[in-house]
């Protein structure tokens, strides 16, 4: 199968099908005037969810007619790996994103931003449909589609800038661009969306589970010195993790 005919393989073609989503999706809301029954935050969930399903259904009828298959394979494999990722990712979380994600926070607002018990269904959608949908759009088709025209690490770095770019808010999209180069190397190893799936909800897990009481430790006994010492540790960590994951990933590609 000719594989550089996989659509989206551009960054035009991405944001062109992400704003033909959005066309689609507009009169549904505007028809049933869903703003007026629903709140806020569930509102969004439903943009979401609507606008990404969209976009792969027109990818798919794309790629369709043009003799292409998505092949999204949901298997998780490199179990021997799985530990070092979930714990590279466990150290990301803990000791760099919340913590300066915290920092951030604080510039814009004087009340630090905490999770609460009635935002329950937002907590399970950001460990269920919003990984599945992220990493099937932006691992599964865009990672994919623009491996097929750049090299492995324009095509990581692209994708992962769009993953950050897609979280809109300014203290998160460091992050997700970090998240996102991670994930985007674990797919270009693995192949499998399932894998990144499952680390994209564990790591949104960590941030529903920790960032309330991270909040308050930093909180209670913020200083610079302590900030430097929680990212430094937590880097160090990260960086022994992660260069031993890359040592078994090149020794199991080596062994096929």
């Amino acid at each position: 199968m000719d594989t550089s005919k996989f659509f989206p393989s551009k960054i035009i073609q991405v944001f062109a099908l992400f704003l033909l989503s959005l066309l689609l999706v507009f009169p549904f809301f505007i028809i049933f005037k869903i703003d007026k029954i629903t709140t806020s935050e569930l509102l969004k969930s439903l943009w979401f969810t609507l606008v990404n399903s969209v976009f792969i259904m027109l990818t798919w009828v794309i790629n369709f007619k043009r003799k292409q298959k998505l092949e999204l394979h949901f298997k998780i494999n490199r179990f021997q790996c799985l530990f070092l990722m979930l714990f590279a990712i466990l150290f990301f979380q803990l000791g760099i994103n919340i913590p300066l994600n915290h920092v951030f926070e604080n510039l814009w607002s004087d009340t630090p931003k905490t999770i609460h018990s009635e935002d329950i269904y937002i907590a399970l959608g950001a460990i269920t449909i919003g990984p599945f949908f992220e990493e099937v759009i932006f691992r599964g088709i865009i990672l994919r589609g623009l491996l097929t025209r750049y090299s492995a690490r324009i095509s990581i770095l692209l994708s992962s800038l769009m993953f950050g770019l897609f979280h809109f808010k300014p203290e998160q999209i460091w992050g997700a661009i970090l998240l996102g180069l991670f994930f985007g190397y674990i797919y270009l190893k693995t192949k499998s969306v399932g894998t990144v799936i499952l680390l994209h909800s564990f790591a949104n897990l960590c941030i529903l589970i920790f960032k309330n009481y991270q909040v308050k430790i930093l909180t209670n006994s913020f200083s610079y010195a302590f900030l430097f010492t929680l990212i430094m540790g937590s880097s160090i960590a990260i960086l022994l993790i992660v260069r031993r994951l890359v040592a078994f990933l090149k020794i199991e590609t080596s062994n096929k």
